[in-house]
């Protein structure tokens, strides 16, 4: 473990804001983004909390999070790069976390670092206003504190309290970032009950013995699981508006590597395969490969056979039971799901690179590392500056809208209200239905006048957005012509006579 200096914490500092910087954009929020925004709008914090509670999706199981935000924006406003930049905290928060690696030299803890820092999952998921970057800080910590414990002797009762306070803070972070972070948790405690039993013990006498840290956590963990489980009881379930499919989980463990950015989108991936760049496709694979491979070989190489079998326990299964979910209850796994893994790719290139980089290293993994090192940060540019990676372009489709309604002409809108409110063609989402001439895809049947036809419609093609067809008829009538596409949006105007 490195000893967390003044001088340390300051280069930390410097490094998430100049990420941070790097990766964070001011384009338009996206249809998440927009739902985590639209919670955080409600005041006070009574109607915040009450709103929250009766929010039965995913943003209902996270109050942490979901006050972390209010706070954030009743601080700042809600400025788009200002809303992602609430990231930036939790950034620091994981590269301290990382730092505090129980490695027996500093320059590998900081190559972890680095690589974390290059990869385009980090960048991809600092710009956008949702919780990720929170889960990987709970991640981080969560790992410091169990590997520190699998390899510390289980009479050395001051590291094994520092292990279980790492522990636990990992486990507080990682559940306000994503309730999905308690598969690793237990899968991690079965994996030292299977291989480590002593040092699982150890760690159980340490919360007797530091019992007013364990009430306090407890405190704090049952409230948040009061929160999920009354949201799950009322109806909250994972979406099933897209089917599991191998090629997204693949895709997902793509994403992981960092791999991504030089890929196609996501989002022509779902709906325009046919069209992708084969080209893109390879070096995608091509560096996704060599990172997994290198990643095995790091695992390989771990001496001890029950720490390695301990990590492919807590890292793999979860992944298993993800793959089970997803079949039962036809839910798309993506990366994001799968993130609490995302450090471990990190520490492998990490000691690939501290091994390629000592004095003896061979010239081929010193090249190797040269190459990967490039092509993530190729990954993470593009991730940043590619128009194929951009998200929904709701800040262009409420510009259609707004001039539109400027000229007294009927808007449909089929897409997330929430867009209409943040880019204020509306004052807010309850005010929508009292907006002349705006009408959205769930209240224009009751609210437009018989027989009449909106003048456009502005429509996402999401999944989700319009789950019945209600507009579809419109579109199909042949009344209208296309005037206008945007990422993931395109406008239509009612034909001329």
């Amino acid at each position: 473990m490195q000893k967390i200096t003044a001088s340390r914490i300051l280069g930390l500092i410097l490094i998430s804001a100049a990420v941070s910087v790097a990766s964070i954009t001011s384009k338009s929020l996206w249809v998440d983004e927009l739902g985590t925004w639209n919670i955080s709008q409600a005041a006070p914090w009574s109607l915040w909390a009450q709103k929250l509670w009766n929010h039965f999706n995913s943003d209902g199981q996270l109050p942490v999070y979901h006050a972390f935000i209010k706070l954030w924006v009743d601080a700042g406003g809600d400025n788009t790069a200002y809303l992602r930049a609430s990231n930036t905290p939790w950034l620091l928060l994981t590269l301290l976390g990382l730092l505090r690696l129980p490695l027996k030299n500093e320059k590998t803890a900081w190559l972890v670092i680095f690589f974390f820092c290059i990869n385009a999952f980090t960048w991809y998921y600092l710009n956008e206003l949702r919780p990720y970057i929170i889960l990987q800080a709970g991640a981080a910590w969560f790992l410091v504190g169990t590997w520190r414990l699998a390899i510390s002797p289980v009479d050395d009762h001051t590291t094994v309290d520092t292990s279980t306070r790492e522990i636990l803070l990992g486990i507080v972070v990682m559940i306000a970032g994503n309730i999905l972070g308690a598969f690793w948790i237990a899968s991690t405690l079965l994996a030292f009950l299977i291989f480590l039993p002593a040092s699982l013990l150890a760690s159980l006498k340490s919360l007797a013995r530091n019992w007013w840290l364990t009430l306090a956590f407890v405190v704090v963990l049952g409230g948040m699981l009061v929160v999920a489980m009354h949201s799950f009881v009322s109806g909250a379930r994972a979406s099933q508006l897209a089917e599991f499919s191998l090629a997204g989980f693949g895709y997902g463990l793509i994403e992981l590597t960092g791999a991504s950015g030089l890929g196609p989108s996501r989002h022509q991936l779902r709906t325009d395969i046919a069209n992708i760049s084969w080209a893109q496709v390879i070096a995608m694979a091509s560096l996704a490969g060599l990172i997994g491979v290198l990643t095995f070989a790091s695992w390989l190489s771990i001496p001890k056979h029950k720490h390695k079998l301990l990590i492919l326990v807590a890292a793999v299964l979860p992944l298993l039971i993800m793959i089970g979910v997803g079949i039962l209850l036809h839910w798309r796994v993506v990366g994001r799901h799968l993130s609490v893994t995302f450090p471990l790719i990190a520490i492998a290139l990490a000691f690939f690179a501290a091994r390629a980089f000592d004095a003896g290293g061979r010239p081929w993994r010193k090249i190797l590392v040269t190459g990967i090192t490039i092509g993530l940060l190729c990954s993470s540019l593009t991730i940043r500056l590619a128009e194929r990676h951009e998200k929904d372009d709701y800040a262009q489709a409420a510009q259609w809208a707004k001039d539109a309604l400027a000229a007294r002409e009927s808007v449909l809108w089929v897409a997330a209200p929430e867009g209409l409110a943040y880019y204020k063609v509306a004052t807010s989402v309850q005010d929508i239905p009292a907006t002349p001439l705006l009408y959205t895809y769930s209240d224009f049947q009751a609210r437009m006048p018989p027989d009449t036809w909106p003048t456009h419609i502005v429509k996402t093609y999401r999944e989700g957005v319009d789950p019945k067809g209600l507009t579809d008829h419109l579109l199909a009538s042949q009344k209208y012509e296309l005037v206008g596409k945007a990422t993931t949006f395109e406008h239509f105007r009612i034909k001329t006579p």
